[in-house]
């Protein structure tokens, strides 16, 4: 899984703040926010959807378990000087 950016012209405005929960390949539980701008690494599926659901405030539809292994993507930029 690859986690774009919010800068992504693809990502609607609508799909902030949405969730994917599912295992890693080594069986911890990642909670990844869609745009990339947060998340987490948990030890029970019920923690990283506890954690989703609470940063998107219970709204019906922002939280989606996975059916494959999910990994964090991290994405360097080079900021201006």
């Amino acid at each position: 899984m690859r986690v774009e950016g919010s800068d992504n012209p693809e990502v609607p405005i609508d799909a902030a703040h949405t969730f994917l929960v599912g295992e890693d390949g080594e069986g911890h539980w990642l909670a990844v926010e869609t745009h990339g701008l947060g998340g987490g690494i948990f030890v029970t599926k019920d923690a990283a959807l506890n954690y989703a659901r609470r940063e998107t405030d219970k709204r019906p539809g922002a939280v989606t378990v996975a059916r494959w292994p999910v990994m964090f993507m991290f994405h360097s930029q080079k900021r201006a000087a």
